[in-house]
């Protein structure tokens, strides 16, 4: 016997089982059936018991849950899949086993090999056939025919109703295996059970799975919770398809519930090597898990997970709620699960970056409430953020989407390696950074005062605007300088982060072929309550660093810069008028389609105005560029009634970036001016489509043929269930004159909308379109099969587009394998052996 089994197999069973090589021939089991095959360990070549280890290996493992158990209806009711189990190993067997003994080797000496392989599979096959037979003569037909037996191995009423549908699942799946025989025992069985029990099983849910033998890297947790409960939580999970959140395969819901997932280590975050990058995949999986209207019931520690396979950290599919995406119950829970992560992320840290000190640690241990001051294991930038997260005012809290953009900012700064901790300066190399940094600021004022002059030369009234700031940033110099010892290296930091952004400025103002009157009468300074913004913000800022080091900058009469803004922004509303009223005869009142069908315009123009000029350009830039990627894919689209179909979700992004830009900027006085403007581009924007509808030629133009109109239709489902909430009362009342237009030309055709349904692969991270072809019923077949191979070495199914011209579906990015990468060759056969798990 080679030693192969004894390697691969021994470790996996007990000495007692017919898998164990200790035992020679046939191993007689209760059962019966499968004991041919367990001979698989006694082949002696090498070679080819090293394949059949390999194989017996598997059998083994896909075997090892019914052979531990001991009821005999529940072994009966998972026939069918052992049965194709043994099959299958039979012909892997005969492929490369001996033949069995020398007589029949020296019969088929001159034979074909093929001729050889028939014959062995035949002899296998009839062994099995011969071990089933008996096994339903021995074991089950004696069963149906002793009650008490019966009523015994029936239990109580949930085993009995976990049999019934273990029955029911076994003959649906496995089937075309089973022998009349096998058939007929299992069909009075499952009546019997039914009378007895009155139960009745209705239709299975196709997540349903007994087993982890499907898919390789799989785990089994077993739930303790209520049935109704579980197919709850089982609805959400199995609809979450995103790369931060654990996969779901299936599971059961009678008798012991359990779920099969994704293999992971369990939930302890690895304290070495940890990055922003790494929680940055948490923070995604959440803010998808709230993107899809859901919630965490209870977000902790043990809500996160290392998967096993690619030693990444993803968040949980289990304990989630539906809140709704939006509601003021929705925004609890949101916020609830904000607060709870920014506490999760507080304790990460504490573990990875060391402690707080033994009290303080304690204290965060017992109440799980954020401490009064900074953790030394903290940055400022990474204290502001958890800080904010956990806000006591729910109202204060960021969403998960800003929470993203904020680590995606931290992950920037990390890479850069510019994360730095906020440490008294006690070394000579500390003091000599502070007296650089002032040394080159006092160069910078100087540079400033002479702008200013030059400004204030060219047009009078930039006198109170542009020396109102130099002023002050000339004051708070003075007194870093006088107490430069007393100045933290951060408050120094932030003080020539302001002075250089106004000196860029500045710098920008000079260099510009604007004039000063066309600059006073620019799209920007015309609303009079965006005057001066920029040195509004200027101003705020400056406010904040003062109020960072309230003992240490003191304030004079000139930091009270308020009142003198007011008397200019008067003085400039006043001319803004008698130009505007001059001007009007030169205004062109035409637009046209795509001007009237504009969104958000204002408002990003604004965000690239600030970028320039804002301590955190870096978040204001991920947010533009993100906004404007989705706003650019929007007016690239031609047809305006698939526009109409897209008005929610275009809603919804300048409405959160609206939000997020106020709190990444700390500019709340441009929060109304902002929804007022997209406001009234809203109206303009259904007064147009209003004047469309009317226009029966044009409305009619615009629907195109059939397969458009079934597009336009499938979208607009789409965004009345998924956006209904961020539409007007007149948005409504278009999209349902829309859905009557649309419904007259489909001609009675009925249009559902599926679960995998998505717009696009930009909600999924590492995802990409892959593009169908055919007709949108052979497509809707393709991504029916897609969605249901949910299995680690097949391509993550996240979603599909099955209408239109393009249809297409959502997978996990991949790269396309040619010959020209170079593997070594055990790589290759890993590489080769995923493809096999998969196929």
């Amino acid at each position: 016997m080679s030693n192969a089994w004894k390697t691969r197999v021994d470790p996996l069973v007990p000495e007692e089982s017919r898998w164990h090589s200790s035992h020679h021939g046939p191993v007689t089991t209760p059962d019966a059936i499968g004991d041919v095959v367990a001979t698989l360990r006694e082949a002696d070549d090498e070679f080819i018991a090293s394949v059949v280890a390999f194989c017996g290996r598997q059998v083994a493992q896909q075997l090892a849950d019914y052979e531990r158990g001991s009821r005999l209806l529940a072994k009966l009711a998972d026939t069918g899949r052992v049965v194709t189990v043994l099959l299958q190993a039979a012909r892997t067997a005969a492929e490369v086993a001996p033949a069995g003994d020398e007589q029949q080797e020296k019969e088929e000496e001159d034979t074909e090999d093929e001729t050889q392989h028939v014959s062995r599979l035949t002899r296998w096959r009839r062994t099995l056939a011969e071990e089933r037979a008996r096994r339903m003569e021995e074991v089950y037909e004696p069963l149906l025919r002793d009650d008490a037996q019966l009523t015994q191995e029936m239990g109580d009423e949930t085993q009995q109703l976990q049999i019934l549908t273990l029955m029911r699942h076994d003959v649906e799946i496995y089937g075309a295996v089973l022998t009349e025989r096998e058939t007929d025992v299992i069909a009075e069985l499952y009546t019997q059970m039914v009378r007895r029990s009155g139960l009745v099983v209705g239709v299975i849910p196709r997540w349903f799975a007994t087993t982890t033998s499907l898919w390789t890297d799989s785990v089994k947790t077993e739930v303790e919770m209520g049935e109704g409960e579980f197919l709850s939580q089982v609805s959400i999970w199995k609809t979450l398809r995103h790369p931060n959140v654990l996969r779901f395969y299936g599971a059961c819901h009678v008798g012991r519930a359990f779920v099969i997932h994704e293999a992971h280590t369990g939930t302890a975050i690895p304290t070495e090597g940890l990055l922003w990058n790494d929680l940055l995949g948490l923070a995604a999986g959440i803010g998808y898990v709230h993107g899809r209207g859901f919630a965490y019931q209870t977000l902790s520690m043990d809500t996160f997970v290392l998967l096993s396979s690619e030693q990444k950290l993803v968040v949980s599919g289990m304990g989630l709620v539906r809140s709704g995406r939006d509601g003021l119950d929705g925004e609890l829970h949101r916020a609830a699960n904000v607060m709870l992560f920014g506490l999760a992320l507080l304790d990460i840290f504490r573990r990875t970056r060391g402690d707080w000190g033994d009290q303080v640690n304690e204290e965060f241990i017992a109440t799980r409430q954020l401490p009064a001051s900074k953790p030394d294991c903290l940055n400022d930038r990474e204290w502001e953020l958890i800080g904010s997260m956990c806000s006591v005012n729910s109202a204060d809290r960021p969403s998960m989407v800003e929470v993203v953009w904020k680590i995606e900012y931290l992950v920037t700064l990390e890479e850069r390696n510019r994360l730095e901790i906020d440490e008294e300066i006690n070394t000579t190399a500390e003091r000599e950074t502070r007296t650089q940094a002032l040394d080159r600021a006092n160069d910078t004022i100087s540079k400033v005062s002479e702008l200013v002059d030059q400004l204030c030369e060219e047009e009078a009234d930039n006198d109170v605007s542009y020396r109102s700031v130099s002023d002050r940033l000339v004051n708070i110099y003075q007194q870093l300088e006088e107490y430069r010892e007393a100045g933290s290296i951060l408050l120094i930091e932030d003080f020539t982060g302001i002075l250089l952004r106004f000196y860029d400025y500045l710098r920008s103002e000079m260099s510009s072929d604007v004039s000063s009157i066309d600059s006073l009468f620019s799209i920007e300074s015309s609303d009079p309550t965006r005057w001066n913004d920029m040195y509004y913000k200027f101003h705020r800022d400056l406010d904040r660093l003062m109020n960072q080091a309230p003992n240490l900058l003191h304030t004079s009469q000139l930091h009270r810069w308020r009142h003198l803004l007011e008397e200019t922004k008067q003085r400039r509303q006043e001319i803004m008028a008698a130009w505007e009223e001059m001007d009007a005869h030169n205004f062109n009142g035409d637009a046209t389609d795509e001007g009237q069908d504009a969104f958000g315009a204002q408002f990003l123009k604004t965000l690239r105005k600030e970028e320039r000029f804002t301590k955190n350009a870096v978040a204001i830039n991920f947010l533009r560029r993100d906004v404007e990627k989705k706003v650019d894919t929007y007016n690239s689209e031609p047809r305006l009634l698939m526009r109409w179909a897209h008005t929610g979700y275009i809603v919804r992004i300048i409405h959160r970036a609206i939000e997020s830009a106020v709190g990444i900027l700390e500019f709340t006085s441009a929060k109304m001016e902002w929804f007022e403007a997209f406001e009234g581009e809203r109206k303009q924007r259904i007064s147009f489509y209003q004047e469309l509808l009317a226009d029966s030629g044009r409305i009619t133009l615009e629907m195109g043929d059939n397969c458009q109109i079934r597009e336009i239709y499938t979208v607009l489902l789409y965004s009345r269930d998924e956006y209904a909430s961020e539409l007007s009362a007149s948005e409504r009342n278009i999209t349902l004159s829309l859905f009557e237009k649309l419904k007259q030309q489909l001609n009675g055709d009925i249009i559902s909308l599926p679960s995998w349904f998505a717009m696009s692969e930009s909600q999924w991270s590492f995802a990409e379109r892959s593009v169908l072809s055919g007709d949108e019923a052979s497509c809707v077949q393709q991504i029916e099969i897609c969605q249901e191979l949910n299995h680690p070495n097949v391509c993550k199914f996240y979603g599909a587009y099955h209408v239109g011209r393009t249809p297409f579906v959502v997978l996990d990015e991949t790269v396309a394998f040619n010959a020209k990468l170079s593997f070594e060759d055990k790589d290759v056969w890993r590489l080769l052996l995923g493809y096999a798990n998969g196929l």
